[in-house]
């Protein structure tokens, strides 16, 4: 290769680099449209104030967690919350504890922190990360740890965290996950960083996330294809998705639920 050509090479991959890193610059992803998003989905929601106790019988058996993962919209409405498919994309998600080649990875709040079910989503296609608040521990009057606060799913607490998460971590992460589909493929380095250590991937990208904030989940649900969950000699993908309406367009920008010991995910999108 001629000098000339390898100059030439080296700048090209040196332009690569810079808009692999520079995506925010590029992409300039507003904060205030991402959280208009979520209020605007949180005023379509259907009365939630049940949902925590479905959510609690679903993880509550293998059978419920099944079902849910067959048909997450018709297991919602038997229970008697219904999200009208014109307005809602819903997804459930296993955490098999065989998760090799990954498709998930969890990076857990500190020790003896807990966390809070309701959290936000960011996704691109099969990129996702999933953002919850920590939970600190009360202590009883001899220092032993003490229960942690209940949290229900009520409307309530869906605006709150929508409220209280930074504009420039939201756009971070946003930006990011929406960087890893367009950029990379299943099973590359990249995706496997993000996967091995959800915390570290975001640290060294600027997004500094202490364990006494938040948990962090991300997944590849590309990665998930082929994987099964079993009940009763039937079987059924861990990934399940119940789209909104032809015609509706479901925002990028969501909620979750989630039980870690379970190992199960509730996602919801709302869509115009």
């Amino acid at each position: 290769m001629s000098r000339h050509r390898r100059q030439v090479a080296l700048a090209a991959a040196v332009v690569m680099v810079a808009l692999f890193a520079g995506v925010a610059a590029s992409q300039g992803v507003d904060p205030d449209l991402a959280k208009s998003r979520m209020f605007r989905t949180i005023t379509e929601l259907p009365d939630i104030s049940a949902l925590d106790d479905i959510f609690s019988s679903i993880i509550s058996s293998p059978g419920e967690i099944f079902a849910f993962l067959q048909a997450p919209r018709l297991h919602l409405a038997q229970a008697g919350v219904i999200f009208n498919p014109d307005g809602f994309e819903l997804e459930g998600v296993f955490l098999a504890e065989e998760n090799d080649p990954p498709y998930y990875g969890v990076s857990l709040p500190a020790q003896d922190y807990g966390y809070e079910r309701v959290g936000i989503a960011f996704r691109s296609r099969s990129m996702y990360v999933l953002l919850f608040e920590a939970v600190a521990p009360r202590f009883s009057p001899l220092g032993s740890p003490g229960e942690l606060p209940v949290v229900t799913a009520e409307n309530a607490d869906f605006v709150r965290v929508t409220d209280s998460i930074p504009n420039d971590l939201i756009a971070g992460i946003s930006e990011w996950v929406r960087e890893l589909d367009a950029n990379s493929v299943p099973g590359s380095p990249i995706r496997e960083e993000l996967l091995a250590t959800p915390r570290g991937f975001l640290l060294t990208r600027g997004m500094d996330i202490p364990q006494e904030l938040y948990l962090i989940v991300a997944l590849d649900t590309s990665q998930a294809e082929g994987r099964f969950y079993e009940f009763g000699g039937e079987s059924t993908p861990v990934v399940a998705v119940d789209p909104a309406s032809a015609g509706s367009a479901p925002f990028d920008e969501g909620f979750a639920l989630i039980d870690l010991d379970a190992g199960v995910v509730f996602v919801l999108f709302g869509a115009i």
